[in-house]
């Protein structure tokens, strides 16, 4: 989920109520333990940054949202652990059209970055003692029991939730859609979480989860009795800590003019203007150094980056200093600038050696982001598509297909006058703007890859695997297709035939 974050906003207070991972050994961690073991959970939203004397290189800022011949506002802001200001940057622009320039009240959507603060909002009420770490989701709300029957997972709790160590993936397909749309009622969370599958198993794997985060947000609500957790974090948080302009609701993009606009960099280097995205409370870097400072002391370091169509974010966290590095942006660009302003500050702060140049780097991200459409999805696909096989009649595979699970999420699958005589479309929980046009693979597979990286980049359209792009029809023993499936990230879900 994702809100707008004022840049000045004071919000050094937020560390008390900012719960995050620890571990007794810094240089010797084995992941599962810590998840397992963790006593708090959770990243951190906008902090505080002490740049300590050092530079970084002003050049990379001067592209931080670099594209083309165009640039979208950036802001990184610094304050030192009193809370006194030691650096604030705001390049860029807001908005292409009016050419607009970002100033100290300009709105941001933070993207995943929100999660930091519903893991302090939980943490509130933890304090308060009116719930705990290790409350089941069953305690609060009655509805949660998986349609497994799974009885660890009937025991999930908020620590398991706000760590991602459920297993459970999160069917990002049909929940965030083009376009930054949401493409299921926020009443339907908790049916949701009853039908998310297993890809690994219950507190034995990391794995990311967006949905269980709309779940927390409604055991926040359930538990404080607010109209939703974005009145929760307006009273409770931002109010108290004067964050006068963040809010957690998209009315915002009609209401104020001091918001930065979303775009997108096509691959010739050109920006689109894209659709604020529908993640509310109502409602990427392949050349990325594995290390910084191989050859520097050893320094702990918490990080995380936000990431939806349109605003890319970056934070990190250095617990030794109190210190803090945040980015936030307006533009989806090549490659994350904001990580690479983000680490070239952390580089520069505790003078990290060897020395990474990080605008070589981010160029040389750019050139590897722009193979990415035909090295990951269209060559594999190539390889492994069975040449040859007959186009079997489309009658056989229109009609509407229902999740196993979860019978509010469905595929409309259709020929007719809006598509080519050799394909389909398929449109997902049936909204209009939501179709994918079904182009034949080999004998009862359909793929919807589209023909160019730019016309996933103009829809937000994101797959991590070339398999996810693909439709797989199956027959009964009559020849009749009563199912399909759809690998989603390596899980497969099948969505059955409505008769």
């Amino acid at each position: 989920a994702s809100f707008c974050l004022s840049k000045h906003d004071p919000v050094l207070d937020l560390l008390k109520h900012i719960p995050r991972i620890r571990c007794e050994k810094e240089d010797d961690r084995n992941l599962r333990q810590v998840y397992e073991g963790a006593t708090t959970v959770g990243f951190t939203g906008e902090l505080c940054l002490n740049l300590l004397g050092k530079s970084a290189d002003e050049s990379i800022f001067a592209s931080g949202g670099n594209t083309g011949n165009h640039t979208s506002a950036c802001f990184v802001d610094g304050r030192h652990p009193s809370g006194k200001e030691v650096f604030r940057h705001n390049p860029g622009i807001i908005n292409h059209e009016t050419g607009q320039k970002p100033d100290s009240d300009t709105l941001y959507c933070i993207a995943s970055l929100l999660k930091a603060f519903v893991s302090a909002a939980i943490d509130i009420l933890v304090q308060r003692q009116e719930l705990s770490w290790d409350t089941t989701v069953a305690q609060v709300l009655p509805g949660y029991g998986r349609y497994d029957q799974d009885a660890m997972l009937n025991g999930m709790t908020l620590r398991d939730i706000c760590s991602h160590r459920t297993g459970l993936y999160g069917l990002d397909e049909v929940i965030q859609g083009m376009d930054g749309r949401v493409l299921l009622p926020k009443s339907e969370v908790v049916n949701v979480v009853n039908a998310l599958p297993k890809k690994f198993g219950f507190r034995t794997d990391f794995h990311y989860n967006n949905a269980l985060f709309e779940l927390a947000g409604a055991i926040i609500e359930r538990i404080s009795g607010f109209q939703t957790w974005g009145h929760f974090l307006k009273k409770e948080l931002f109010d108290p800590l004067e964050m006068k302009r963040t809010t957690a609701f998209r009315s915002v993009h009609k209401t104020d003019d001091n918001i930065a606009t979303p775009y997108t960099c096509l691959t010739d280097g050109s920006l689109c203007k894209i659709a604020p995205t529908e993640l509310s409370a109502d409602a990427m870097n392949a050349c990325s150094h594995q290390f910084l400072g191989t050859n520097s002391e050893s320094l702990l370091v918490s990080g995380h980056q936000g990431d939806v169509p349109g605003y890319t974010c970056s934070l990190y966290l250095i617990p030794k200093t109190q210190s803090a590095i945040v980015v936030l942006s307006n533009g989806t660009g090549l490659s994350d600038a904001t990580d690479w302003i983000a680490q070239d500050i952390l580089q520069a702060m505790y003078s990290l050696k060897p020395t990474v140049d990080f605008v070589f780097t981010a160029h040389q991200a750019s050139i590897l982001y722009k193979t990415t459409f035909k090295r990951l999805f269209q060559l594999p696909l190539e390889e492994h598509r069975k040449m040859g096989t007959p186009t079997p009649p489309l009658d056989d595979f229109t009609g509407e297909y229902v999740m196993e699970n979860l019978d509010i999420a469905t595929l409309n699958i259709k020929a007719g006058p809006e598509t080519s005589s050799t394909g389909l479309r398929m449109r997902v929980n049936g909204l209009a703007d939501q179709e994918y046009y079904l182009w034949h693979y080999h004998a009862d597979v359909w793929c919807y890859l589209p023909e160019s990286a730019d016309q996933c980049l103009r829809r937000g359209l994101d797959r991590s695997d070339w398999t996810s792009y693909l439709i797989s029809f199956q027959r009964d023993a009559e020849g009749q297709v009563e199912k399909l499936g759809w690998d989603m990230c390596g899980v497969s879900v099948v969505f059955y035939k409505r008769k």
